[in-house]
């Protein structure tokens, strides 16, 4: 080979390098333009592109990024709300999930900051409410040395939580609902609920369940004192915080159906005191029908209000070899339908009853006997009798139950279960636990955070120790809408109005799904929201089809070999520099035969 002919090859070599170099420039600067608002696009298609570039500014304004791309879905971050980067870093966290109400997010934060002239380090709380759409701090309130104590509550305007003013570990803790003005954040007053030591909490939550109750009926504003032992229902008047009236005793749940308020009643101190149901007027506390134990032992705690009934479920002495029991009463006349003993267990907790096929769901379980197998009971409404009672054996370990309007859901580690409400019982479940309609399995995620069924889809959030993921299914067929990537660690889930709303660390952030053909292509995926999830694992029906997932539209090239990222255009440059001297290099070097 001539060295006239070296010399051509070395040009050519170089012009190819010199390309390397000014496509990856001539992407970072299309990217450059459009990060500023332009658009790059040919000239045949200058409508379509304004319009498409119109529609990307459209989106990109404010908060809103699309995080995910797929078949079914374009996952769209709406907004997002940091509590640390709002407050410099002196709130840190959230306590418990956000709560969806009234066109916004509340969610109650807690940190800690300086006070006073001699900077005393306290621990603080603050009642934030955010736009639900756009997730911008609308007002906030802020409480020292105070805790939440169950949910906010949101009702005709008005926003009520009951917050916890912190003792000093010898004397009391004292509880305070507190009614603000859910526009503005005015505070309207607080009423003092009662003191108890922090030790004793749980004896308090244990009559009425994890939220403290909050009910807002026929004017009246309901909710529970906090004593260690039986507590008071309270009405106050919605304008001033006064007490209406109040029912002493409550010793043993409550709930409401909308007409009336039911409360598990007491005697005396001990559980095993004689008892009863009440339900009591909102309007006036008047009892309306009592419901009592008769021959029986014990309190009867309202465990559900549903489908016109209220389920009562009475637990079994522990010094004792028996079982607990259940009773169905008339929610109107407070005339006993049926009762049912537990299935080899002292305890029972009625989660969910589901008209289509009469049935009554209850979780079972003992507190000191690990020997008594928990399990899940299907009564039959009408008549009271147990169809199946199924166990850790039959089922999976380390299982648990989630109940909602359309399906029993039974998770574990593995994966869950599908179970529609409308078959719980036919001509094969008498004595046998239905088959599920449809499985789910985890793949490479190993645990499950939380489900949630909304308007017809099944909300999922799974994680691993590093990793987290939402994924949306249709609740009766299974099959799988989209998943989606999320960073953070073990973060509370909320759905409402189509929206995941996730809760991580003090970062509030508010997911929708929208069609594909509605977002352009254009728009750049967000920072701090992990990469799309693709189809990592497919529903496993019970006739053994199965169904994929979404799949991924992203480029496998990372933006900075792409020349679309921050570093894009100087790496770019480097290597096409490099791959142009070092391929010269080489045939210039070398003799080849052509």
């Amino acid at each position: 080979m001539s060295d006239d002919a070296r010399s051509v090859g070395a040009l050519a070599l170089v012009a190819v390098a010199a390309l390397l170099v000014v496509a990856p420039l001539s992407g970072g600067a299309a990217a450059a333009l459009t990060d500023a608002g332009g658009a790059v696009a040919p000239l045949d298609d200058a409508d379509a592109s304004r319009d498409e570039a119109a529609a990307a500014a459209a989106l990109q304004s404010g908060n809103e990024t699309v995080v995910h791309r797929g078949e079914n879905a374009t996952i769209v971050r709406r907004g997002a709300f940091s509590i640390v980067d709002e407050t410099d870093r002196v709130y840190s966290s959230m306590e418990d999930e956000p709560v969806v109400a009234n066109g916004q997010v509340y969610g109650v934060f807690t940190g800690n900051k300086l006070v006073g002239d001699e900077g005393e380090q306290r621990f603080v709380s603050a009642l934030y409410a955010l736009d639900a759409e756009t997730l911008d701090a609308e007002w906030r309130v802020e409480f020292e040395t105070a805790g939440l104590h169950g949910r906010p509550v949101v009702a005709d305007g008005t926003a009520y939580v009951v917050m916890y003013e912190q003792g000093n570990g010898t004397t009391p803790d004292t509880y305070f609902l507190h009614a603000f003005d859910a526009e503005s954040g005015e505070r309207l007053w607080k009423h003092e609920l009662g003191s108890i030591l922090y030790d004793e909490r749980t004896r308090a939550s244990d009559t009425h369940g994890r939220y403290h109750p909050i009910y807002v009926l026929d004017g009246r504003v309901h909710t529970l004192t906090v004593d260690a032992g039986r507590q008071t229902m309270v009405a106050l008047d919605p304008a001033s915080g006064d007490v209406a009236w109040r029912q002493d005793g409550v010793a043993a749940g409550v709930g409401t159906d909308g007409e009336r308020i039911y409360v598990g009643y007491r005697e005396g101190q001990n559980e095993y005191d004689p008892g009863a149901v009440l339900a009591l007027d909102p309007a006036t506390g008047e009892t309306m029908w009592t419901r009592p134990n008769g021959d029986l032992y014990g309190q009867q705690r309202v465990s559900l209000v549903a489908n016109g009934r209220v389920y009562a479920a009475r637990p079994a002495r522990l010094d004792r070899d028996e079982v607990g029991s259940v009773h169905a009463i008339d929610a109107a006349t407070g005339e006993e339908i049926w009762t049912e003993t537990v299935s080899g267990n002292p305890r029972i907790a009625i989660t969910a009853v589901y008209p289509a096929s009469e049935t009554v769901v209850g979780e079972t379980w003992s507190p000191i006997d690990e020997s008594d197998v928990s399990k899940i009971q299907g009564i039959d409404d009408a008549t009271g009798d147990t169809r199946w009672a199924v166990s850790d054996e039959r089922l999976r370990p380390n299982w648990e139950v989630y109940t909602a309007e359309r399906n029993l859901y039974v998770h574990s580690p593995s994966g869950f279960s599908v179970y529609p409400g409308d078959s719980l019982h036919g001509p094969d479940t008498d004595g046998f636990f239905p088959q599920p309609a449809w499985t789910q399995g985890y793949g490479d995620f190993n645990d499950i955070r939380e489900l949630a069924e909304a308007d017809g889809t099944l909300y999922e959030l799974r994680m691993t120790t590093t990793r987290m993921a939402v994924s949306a299914f249709d609740a009766s067929e299974g099959d799988r809408r989209y998943e989606f990537e999320v960073e953070g660690t073990r973060p509370y889930m909320t759905v409402a109005n189509d929206t995941v709303y996730l809760e991580t660390a003090g970062l509030i952030r508010a997911y929708e799904a929208v069609d594909p053909g509605t977002v352009p292509t254009d728009v750049s995926g967000s920072v701090g929201d992990a990469g799309p999830a693709g189809a990592t694992d497919a529903p496993q029906r019970v006739g053994g089809a199965t169904d994929g997932g979404d799949a991924s539209t992203e480029s496998a090239m990372p933006a900075a070999l792409s020349g679309t990222g921050p570093l894009g255009a100087p790496l770019a440059v480097f290597a096409g520099l490099a791959l142009g001297l070092a391929t010269s290099g080489l045939l210039v070097g070398r003799r080849y035969r052509f």
